[in-house]
């Protein structure tokens, strides 16, 4: 008996250490000292190897100074820091999960009033000259492999499934990862099963529903990661239509109309007469993709997630069960121990 208590807590163990592990959150690159003013120029850059959703993070410095933030972000991640939380003189970041540390910098400072930053290379910081949403400058990379090595442009969309009723409006909210220095066209619609569009999305340039087969013009206009919501609806000629669909999305350029990236996903249409506490029973298909996550903003929003993040979820379920079994065995033997007595 204890020896299968010993080995179901070293598979938990291992099970929940290796999920965690499996996903890299660092602070990337630092600028302390940019060149000119310092207020409102300072600024950093975290990374991380997979989507997450960061709330209620903070960014502290060793110079008593910290700040909080939420991130739902891929790749890179700049921050614009409050005057103050970086200084010039000798210093440590530290990235912290409310109380937990996540990630610390060795200590650094710059006197150089220029573009130089630090940067993360395998495991320390180099001095180099500025990569903002860049490869870092490790080793010996010339600026055309950097641009090759770029985290790719995507799209990603996000809803509550409760809002997502037939015979009224809901909202999408639409992120764009990692944009370049383009301007962006989007196209987000609704289609049931035999690949007819449910869906119409308001233009508010032209204060109009218009079909979902039209593209947003100049939708996104910066670089970086943004997020935009649409306002939809399902269209008159399906009014009567519930049940499961697909949405997509579609990101063009548009200077030359190149396809950048397509999404898909499944979604639930409620007729409004349908009771909204059913949609507590409503079982939301798997998405396809073995590893694909919709990082959701909204609080009560459907998340999809991958294998990992259920292992990592349902392992600390399993790791809890374990002790209140291994608590109750040791109150039955107290008990039996006492009766022998």
């Amino acid at each position: 008996m204890k020896k299968a208590v010993i080995l179901a807590c070293l598979i938990i163990s291992f099970i929940t250490c290796s999920s965690v592990i499996s996903a890299e959150i660092r602070i990337n690159e630092i600028e302390l000292n940019p060149s000119g003013e310092d207020s409102g120029n300072e600024w950093l850059e975290l990374y991380s190897d997979s989507y997450v959703n960061l709330v209620d993070w903070q960014i502290r410095s060793t110079n008593g100074r910290n700040m909080s933030f939420n991130a739902s972000f891929s790749g890179y991640y700049v921050i614009k820091t409050p005057y103050n939380l970086l200084t010039n003189n000798d210093q440590k970041i530290s990235l912290y999960n409310q109380s937990t540390l996540i990630f610390s910098t060795e200590i650094i400072k710059d006197d150089d009033n220029s573009n130089l930053t630090w940067q993360y290379c395998e495991g320390s910081f180099k001095f180099e000259a500025e990569t903002k949403g860049l490869v870092n400058n490790c080793g010996e990379t010339s600026q055309i492999e950097q641009q090759e090595d770029l985290t790719t442009t995507h799209i990603e969309l996000g809803w509550n499934k409760k809002d997502i009723i037939n015979g009224e409006e809901f909202k999408i909210e639409v992120f764009g990862f990692n944009l370049k220095s383009y301007n962006y066209d989007v196209k987000v619609w609704i289609e049931d099963a035999s690949h007819n569009i449910l869906s119409e999305r308001f233009d508010n340039q032209l204060s109009e529903w218009k079909s979902g087969v039209y593209f947003f013009n100049e939708f996104f206009t910066n670089k970086g990661n943004r997020s935009e919501y649409i306002r939809m609806r399902i269209n008159r000629n399906n009014e009567n239509f519930s049940g499961n669909a697909k949405i997509f999305a579609q990101l063009r350029k548009s200077e030359d109309a190149e396809i950048v990236d397509n999404f898909e996903a499944d979604i639930y249409i409620i007729n409004n007469k349908q009771n909204i506490t059913e949609l507590e029973n409503i079982t939301q298909p798997q998405e396809t993709p073995e590893e694909s996550k919709i990082v959701l903003k909204n609080e009560g929003a459907i998340v999809y997630k991958s294998k990992k993040e259920y292992i990592k979820e349902y392992a600390i379920y399993g790791f809890i069960i374990l002790l209140i079994l291994l608590i109750l065995l040791a109150l039955i033997n107290l008990a039996r121990k006492k009766r022998k007595n």
